[in-house]
């Protein structure tokens, strides 16, 4: 194949051979370097989430002139209305208004191996006790579950 690249842009074999050699010695070390740092921005950005909430887009002037942008808080507030950092529990973080819980239900088990039946006997009750309990139909469960309103005035 370099032979023909070589040929169509005119360029010599020996340099194409070298600047494949040279390529498979640096170039993974980089594609490495670059996903790593897109990785560690992807978690900055999910940390931020979980500390300060989903961002609104509503813009607030302070009395002393500074301009913020509020929050709505993912979980529980303290006594000052500062939220309370949540820990990252393997779901997905809404980045939007209205994302809250659309991941769903976990899967059950893994990929090579199921969760033990009583396990997953006991989470599937336990979940009709609570939607039961609630008084939530099947639709009003699927439209929890989509993170949506079913009455969009409300």
């Amino acid at each position: 194949g370099n032979d023909i690249f070589a040929y169509q842009f005119d360029i010599s074999l020996n340099l194409t051979t070298w600047m494949g050699r040279i390529g498979m010695l640096v170039l993974p070390p980089l594609a490495y370097f670059i996903a790593y740092r897109i990785c560690i921005g992807l978690q900055r950005g999910d940390r931020e989430v979980l500390e300060h909430g989903v961002e609104t887009g509503i813009i607030k002037r302070l009395p002393h002139g500074e301009f913020i942008e509020v929050h709505q808080p993912l979980g529980p507030v303290d006594e000052h209305g500062h939220p309370i950092p949540l820990a990252y529990q393997g779901a997905s973080v809404p980045k939007k208004m209205n994302k809250l819980g659309s991941a769903g239900h976990p899967v059950v088990g893994s990929t090579w191996s199921p969760d033990p039946v009583e396990e997953t006997v006991a989470l599937q009750n336990a979940r009709k006790h609570a939607h039961a309990s609630e008084g939530l139909s099947s639709q009003d469960e699927a439209s929890e579950l989509a993170g949506k309103p079913s009455d969009p005035k409300a």
